[in-house]
């Protein structure tokens, strides 16, 4: 197989699923954390450590207070626009190279600061630091992603900020006591000690953990696919200003603003505490300032590590809700309004010259606040952005610091000027007012399961099944590299992210390859009419179609009615035997045809559309039965009528020269289907989609639309199941993803052949209740298709299954009306995977976008008027313009029709999972016997 790491390697197997965050055992891991929880360390203590000797500083460079302030807006603006830069080196060039970069210039510039012998030269080397120290929080914070699993990531950035946080703690304690009696230098010479040692140590111990860098380590070195190589792609360079993006990013920066105003609301506290407590009235020495920074220190340390096990609590409580990642933010968010109070009582005690622990118990409040908002929102950042997480830490730490250091460029001019207690009551009010902005709201009157649909979901699969068909020509058609790679990245996923019980089913199917564009002349009378080829012109093939080339033009015969009896061949226009049969589409399949037409010895085989319905008039594809050894072609309803008339017209000399070249030899297929552990398995819930495409495209929205819907419903189910806020079904719940749909719905057929085989319990086509089917529900100029159980199809099915079928019709439509959404009934024709398992007589229901049927004037002022004007689509163009073409890819997704239809499957299995007597209701026998009586 072609490696995302540019080298070609045999095919890695492991017999144990390994995924990248079980490659450190829990040990290495805690090393690991504990190096990279020093980064924070050294980041904070560096940016403190001097500040209870500022005034010192101030007099032995004979400077003033203000330029003595700016070392400190130096740095952090430093740190903020080099953060940038670093973000982006980290996700593409490892974490290690830049880590390694940037200590060692770190410690080089904290010895110029040493030796730094006036103000200026002290803001040279003050902003070379800020520089560099940006690696230490960017590195570390984006190796937290890398190494821990999202459900379990607040826990260590909670540590990681603790150490960020114990900075502030020792640093001024330590610098206090040092400077008191080494002078304030001896306080860079701690710092270059304390960067040398951790410099050494990461070196040593730490590993590269990016996860493009693993994965092609093990993929290379160990012959071993980790289970998340199909989420990962090669980072590129292509966009260095990835992480300002972010900052566009309207579920992004609300966070964002709310972590940089109260980081530097706080840092504001704390910059005027050396200059307050220095002065009268307290006029405190720099020894006993340092002790008076242990309280907010310890409330620091406190928060965060409470903050993010709440944080990591509340991923599991509040992740159903519509704002799937976002709960893991509300518990930091909720211990916010703390910093607004703490802020107030620090301002107006500090300028009342109140003793001095009313203020501190307002730092500690402010600290505390702080401190247990963070792990959850950077938790939150890294989640939403995995590949990309030292970037999106970048883009916080940019607008964190730089903000922080222009506010605390003025503040002492602007404390002069308003005085304490009105400058924090105003950062207080900003902060109230930043934090009622970005509140999340977990409020869901639909039902959890509707609340966890997310576009943003169901896109991420589609842009992983656009990737596939990009590496294999085009195309995810059965027997190819595109298929092979969807199917193993529904197992992957699925095995990964759910605790179902996730299962492979193999069958045989044949391959087949069309070497050429086929050829279809007719000679009426001797003269010749060429058709063209094409799903949108005269005429297609069959999948599994024979090979041949007529060297003279054979005869047509018409096979009367449909061609489905053995009495319609025997009444042809001419034999069949040594003709090219022309038979109508309908009643049974294509493959039953080309069986009758071998049986009676048809050279060739022509099938016509019917023209029944709209989209019945174009050629369409299919398959006939693999051992087919003669020619099979499918016309549209207009040729094969011409064709008709003229070869039931006796006086005419009506003739057929094809050429087509196949190739078929045998090869398996699979399905994937991934149940619940809960639930009696003798009534199940079965939610099914078809996993390949056709050859002509990658076929995003047939059916890769679908396949993302049944992996969100899984997924987000699954993990619903999990919380005990969120009571499992009565009733098993089973997805499938069925594989070779496009050439006959192989996969789907093979699984109830299997079913009704077998004898075990939970594995017996009776234990099915019902069917729901997904298949194109992203349709461009889409339609919101519910099938219609009332269907004319529907006549030809078992009785058991037709009430239950319309009552799911009913189901879906009352959904769509309480949601003020338009809908449109879809004529059901058996050509999706629902048809196997209506046949068999189970309940069947599902939803389709629209296929190349045309939106009609009243359909799209319909849609227009339910959903605002321009929303409708457009009059006179076909649901799918791209359908089973190479243009069918992720630029062929209607957003807005594909999440609100995917809500309505939501609804629905949810609906169907909480009934008490889901039986009763599927199959109400007063319907049934009455259907069987009529």
């Amino acid at each position: 197989m072609k490696s995302i790491c540019d080298q070609e390697q045999g095919i890695a197997v492991t017999t144990t699923p390994l995924s990248i965050y079980d490659t450190h055992d829990k040990y290495k891991k805690n090393i690991i954390l504990f190096l990279i929880c020093c980064f924070g360390f050294l980041a904070s203590f560096d940016e403190v450590v001097y500040l209870p000797a500022l005034l010192k500083m101030v007099k032995d460079l004979e400077t003033t207070k203000t330029l003595g302030l700016l070392t400190i807006s130096v740095y952090l603006f430093a740190m903020s626009i080099s953060s940038l830069i670093w973000g982006v080196f980290a996700d593409y060039y490892g974490r290690k190279p830049i880590a390694i970069f940037g200590l060692a210039a770190f410690i080089l510039s904290s010895v110029g600061c040493y030796f730094a012998q006036n103000i200026y030269i002290m803001l040279l080397f003050r902003t070379l630091q800020g520089c560099f120290i940006s690696v230490s929080l960017v590195i570390g914070q984006g190796t937290i992603a890398d190494i821990y699993q999202s459900n379990s990531r607040g826990t260590p950035y909670g540590i990681f900020y603790a150490f960020y946080f114990a900075a502030g703690l020792l640093g001024p304690t330590l610098g206090g006591e040092i400077c008191q009696y080494y002078g304030w230098r001896s306080t860079f010479t701690l710092v270059i000690m304390i960067a040398f040692i951790l410099f050494i140590s990461y070196v040593l111990i730490v590993p590269e953990t990016q996860h493009y860098k693993v994965i092609c380590k093990y993929q290379i070195q160990q012959k071993i696919n980790l289970l998340e190589l199909d989420q990962v792609s090669k980072p590129t360079l292509t966009n260095p200003c990835l992480p300002l993006l972010y900052l566009i990013d309207s579920t992004i920066i609300p966070y964002v603003i709310v972590l940089a105003c109260s980081y530097m609301a706080v840092n504001c506290s704390l910059l005027l505490v050396p200059t307050e407590l220095g002065e009268a009235p307290y006029s405190f020495q720099p020894d006993t300032i340092g002790i008076l920074f242990i309280p907010i220190a310890s409330a620091f340390l406190i928060g965060s590590v409470i903050g993010g096990k709440l944080s990591d609590l509340a991923t599991i409580k509040y992740f159903q809700n519509s704002k799937l990642l976002e709960g893991r933010m509300i518990p930091g968010l909720s211990f916010s309004i703390l910093i607004s109070i703490g802020l107030s009582i620090y301002g107006w005690t500090f300028q009342n010259a109140i003793h001095v622990s009313v203020p501190i118990l307002g730092q500690v409040f402010a600290g505390f606040g702080q401190a247990a908002s963070r792990p959850g929102v950077i938790s939150y950042f890294t989640v939403k952005y995995q590949e990309h997480a030292a970037s999106i830490i970048a883009a916080n730490t940019f607008v964190q610091q730089l903000s922080t250091s222009i506010v605390l460029t003025f503040t002492v001019q602007i404390v002069q000027i308003i005085h304490e207690g009105l400058f924090f009551t105003i950062l207080a009010v900003c902060l109230i007012i930043r934090r009622s902005e970005s509140s999340v709201i977990m409020v869901c009157s639909h039902g959890m399961l509707v609340c966890s649909i997310h576009i943003d979901d169901l896109m991420n699969h589609l842009q992983q099944m656009q990737k596939f068909a990009d590496e294999s020509n085009g195309t995810r058609a059965i027997h190819t590299h595109g298929f092979n790679r969807t199917f193993d990245y529904i197992y992957n996923y699925l095995t990964i992210n759910t605790n179902l019980k996730v299962q492979r089913q193999y069958f045989p199917y044949k391959t087949f390859t069309l070497n050429s564009d086929p050829i279809l002349s007719a000679y009426i009378n001797n003269i010749e009419t060429n058709f063209t080829y094409g799903l949108k012109q005269d005429f297609t093939y069959l999948k599994y179609s024979g090979s041949n080339s007529f060297t003279n033009p054979i005869r047509l015969t018409s096979i009367p009615n449909v061609g489905c009896d053995e009495s319609d061949w025997l009444a042809a226009t001419y034999p069949s035997a040594n003709s090219v049969a022309l038979v109508k589409r309908g009643i049974c399949s294509y493959t039953e045809k080309s069986v009758l037409a071998a049986k009676y010895g048809a050279a060739g085989l022509l099938i016509y559309n019917d023209g029944t319905t709209p989209d019945r008039y174009p050629p369409t594809s299919g398959r006939v039965h693999p051992d087919t050894t003669f020619p099979v072609l499918f016309l549209s309803y207009q040729a094969g009528t011409h064709l008709k008339n003229a070869a039931q017209n006796l006086t005419t000399n009506t003739h057929i020269k094809i050429r087509i070249s196949t190739t078929k030899y045998p090869a398996l297929v699979g399905n994937i289907c991934a149940h619940t552990l809960t639930g009696n398995a003798t009534q199940t819930i079965l939610i099914g989609s078809h996993s390949d495409s056709v050859p002509e495209g990658p076929g995003i929205n047939d059916n890769g639309s679908g396949s993302a819907t049944n992996l969100v419903l899984a997924t987000n189910l699954a993990r619903l199941f999990q919380t005990s806020s969120y009571q499992p079904y009565k009733y098993r719940v089973k997805f499938c993803w069925w594989g070779a749909e496009e050439v006959g719905l192989v996969g789907s057929d093979y699984h109830v052949f299997q079913a009704n085989q077998s004898i075990f319990e939970g594995e017996r086509l009776s234990d099915y209740l019902v069917n729901l089917n997904y298949d194109m529900l992203g349709s461009p100029n889409f339609q919101i298709g519910i099938y219609d159980g009332n269907s004319t199809y529907m006549s030809t099915a078992p009785s058991k299954a037709i009430p239950g079928s319309i009552r799911l019709t009913q189901l879906f439509r009352d959904w769509f009306i309480s949601q003020n959404l338009p809908y449109t009934m879809s004529e059901l024709g058996g050509g999706s995977d629902y048809g196997p398992f209506l046949a068999a007589g189970i309940v069947i229901s599902g939803l389709n976008a629209g296929v190349y049927d045309k939106k009609t004037k009243e359909e799209r002022d319909y849609y227009n008027r339910m959903l605002g004007q321009g929303k409708g689509g457009i009059a006179n163009v076909e649901h799918d313009p791209c359908y089973h073409d190479f243009c069918d890819s992720l630029e062929n997704i209607n957003l807005l029709g594909y999440e609100k239809m995917t809500q309505g499957a939501a609804y629905v299995l949810e609906h169907l999972g909480r009934h008490t007597d889901l039986y009763s209701y599927l199959y109400p026998q007063k319907e049934i016997r009455q259907l069987e009586n009529s």
